[in-house]
């Protein structure tokens, strides 16, 4: 066997290992302690950075929200503007325009309050929506309005159909009144001849005289021309006969006739039978009071016309 030597040491002398092991050890730690500082450090930092990112997305939402919220409230102005303008122009939409301005009111104020953008986007939904209802009326108004035109048009030409229709029955009218007043003038009995004989009666018969304190009568003949427009039957004969005084020679039995607005005093009247062609009729007249020497007027009347006049002397 081997013998071994004991080596003795100075007192107070250690060993070299332990004296490293003694100064890593510290090391270590102060490693690790520095490394979990770190890591925490960034842990923190991260956070920070995340928390600071996390504010300035809030920030810049808040911002879009916002700005979204303006621009929405902003087209509901206008659509509510749009909406009055619509009811000046029209107003047979006036309470369906008035339900949607109430709309536009309540969602004025929701608007106002929303705080996220999902809610937000049910709101741009609903305006868009409201903006083609707005068309709709729009259309419907313009629809309107080309129908009233057409309407208008059509009821100027009905006024100017109905004006000439006026016009001409007014001048068919004027030109009946012109014709029927034609008709009436054309249809009054005329005269053609009168022929007056002065007379008395004698034993032997009529002897015609001339001289006025002989004459007792007088035949007077007329002669009624061919007339088709004249109504057949009896037509009566109205005679004045005034003497050189100007006096009536009046039958007070037969009374006065108007004519021309006046009473005219008659010396005799008689009825004619007249049947639409020529006709020569005479009558007597018969004036026992005795004529008067001098210029005689004979007037005869017809249907309230004058239809001759004439003079005739005695001697």
């Amino acid at each position: 066997m081997a013998n071994f030597t004991p080596v003795s040491h100075k007192p107070g002398s250690g060993r070299p290992g332990s004296k490293r092991q003694s100064f890593v050890a510290p090391v270590i730690f102060l490693s690790l302690l520095t490394l979990l500082l770190a890591v925490f450090v960034g842990l923190l930092l991260r956070q920070s950075l995340k928390q600071k990112e996390f504010v300035e997305v809030t920030e810049i939402e808040k911002e879009d929200i916002t700005a979204q919220k303006d621009a929405l409230l902003l087209q509901l102005t206008e659509l509510e503007t749009a909406y009055e303008n619509l009811v000046r122009l029209n107003a047979d939409y006036e309470l369906e325009i008035l339900a949607q301005k109430e709309e536009i009111q309540h969602l004025r104020s929701q608007i106002r309050r929303v705080g996220s953008p999902e809610a937000l986007a049910l709101y741009i939904a609903r305006i868009e929506e409201m903006n083609l209802q707005f068309e709709g009326f729009q259309e419907k108004i313009h629809q309107l309005e080309a129908e009233n035109r057409v309407l208008s048009g059509e009821n100027v030409q009905i006024r100017s159909a109905l004006s000439q229709v006026s016009t001409m029955s007014e001048e068919l009218q004027r030109e009946n009144r012109q014709m029927a007043e034609q008709i009436d003038r054309a249809s009054i009995l005329s005269i053609s001849e009168v022929q007056i004989v002065p007379f008395r009666e004698t034993r032997r018969g009529e002897r015609e005289t001339l001289r006025a304190r002989r004459a007792e009568k007088l035949r007077i003949c007329l002669t009624i021309p061919k007339n088709l427009l004249a109504p057949a039957g009896d037509h009566e004969f109205f005679f004045q006969i005034t003497g050189p005084d100007n006096q009536v020679l009046e039958n007070e039995l037969l009374g006065n006739f108007e004519f021309s607005g006046q009473q005219i005093k008659i010396s005799h009247k008689e009825n004619l039978n007249y049947q639409n062609v020529e006709t020569t009729a005479c009558i007597v007249f018969d004036f026992p009071a005795g004529f008067e020497k001098g210029g005689h007027q004979l007037r005869i009347f017809s249907d309230r016309q004058e239809l001759w006049r004439g003079l005739f002397e005695l001697n």
